[in-house]
């Protein structure tokens, strides 16, 4: 009975420490992955364009300031034409205070970019949406929620970029995001940014048209 017993409680410590890992180790670093997409799509003039998507920052939970400026450095030195952040930028179990959103904006509005930022809200931020919709304003990233913007470049061509709301609290609404834009027949590159992935394959299903995902 004590073996069975014992066995049982390093079972249970083995599943605490990897939920721990899981949750505030492994969730903490800072990993950058280069993708090369091609597509027929996009018109020639935006050969090579460099997108830099980031996420899930969870700030003062997972990442603290000092990597907070890690990451806008890294991103700067990316020289990036398009930066998209698909959300949760504070933890829903943290407590921000005037001087931490004073420091995201600061560094926030770092973030370089030839042709703008998108940003979407994640379902972590939904408990503090006044808050994040500021941070993203005061610091010039375009917050799409069931939106959309139009690039245009030197030669005039043009990207549709539109952003999502969460899926998580029913918020996105892809068909009236799609139905909003009347300009179809001239923008053959089309991207959607979102916060939860789950729902790519729904979208794609649906509208065919869409080049590039976000999540």
């Amino acid at each position: 009975m004590k073996k069975i017993l014992y066995s049982i409680l390093i079972m249970l410590a083995i599943l605490l420490l990897i939920l721990i890992y899981a949750r505030f180790v492994g969730t903490s670093g800072l990993d950058t992955n280069e993708i090369s997409i091609k597509s027929m799509r996009i018109d020639k003039s935006y050969s090579g364009l460099k997108i830099v998507h980031f996420s899930d920052l969870h700030y003062k939970n997972n990442i603290s300031k000092n990597k907070i400026k890690s990451l806008v450095n890294e991103i700067n030195t990316l020289k990036p034409d398009l930066v998209v952040f698909t959300g949760d930028l504070i933890d829903n179990n943290s407590k921000i205070k005037n001087e931490d959103i004073v420091f995201l904006i600061e560094q926030f509005s770092k973030i370089e970019s030839k042709y703008g930022k998108f940003s979407v809200i994640g379902d972590d931020d939904y408990l503090k949406t006044d808050t994040i919709k500021n941070i993203y304003i005061q610091s010039n990233f375009n917050l799409l929620n069931n939106s959309y913007s139009i690039i245009y470049n030197e030669n005039k061509d043009k990207i549709f970029i539109g952003g999502l709301g969460s899926y998580n609290y029913e918020e996105a609404n892809i068909d009236s995001l799609m139905n909003s834009f009347k300009d179809s027949s001239s923008i053959n590159f089309k991207i959607i940014i979102l916060h939860e992935g789950d729902y790519i394959k729904e979208i794609t299903t649906k509208y065919k048209d869409i080049a590039l995902i976000l999540a």
